[in-house]
């Protein structure tokens, strides 16, 4: 059964990239990392509301690039859907509890 709440919001992982996609933006989890990610609504337009929930929630000025076509697993489960953003501010500190990797490593 959904509920009304559950399918009024989709929630995004977010592949936020700084310096020609060198480095990506992930939440540090004990040993482990993993990129961040928020809910917004449903049925408007997904850039705008991105680009605004990630400045809102840590400060942090980015733009969207595109949405990457993936073949869902469990690691890349289908409830997520997925965009890829670019850091305006390549030199910024990261958000407190975020890390910046290299994106060679955090794959």
């Amino acid at each position: 059964m959904n509920y009304p709440f559950e399918t009024e919001f989709d929630t995004y992982r977010l592949l936020v990239m700084r310096r020609n996609a060198c480095e990506l933006l992930l939440i540090a989890e004990g040993h482990r990392f993993s990129p961040p990610s928020v809910r917004i609504p449903r049925w408007e337009r997904v850039a705008q509301q991105l680009t605004t929930a990630v400045k809102d929630h840590w400060g942090l000025e980015a733009y969207c690039l595109f949405t990457p076509a993936l073949t869902h697993s469990q690691a890349w489960p289908s409830w997520f859907r997925y965009q890829v953003m670019e850091s305006c501010r390549p030199n910024d500190n990261p958000p407190a509890g975020f890390s910046w990797v290299a994106a060679a490593l955090a794959v």
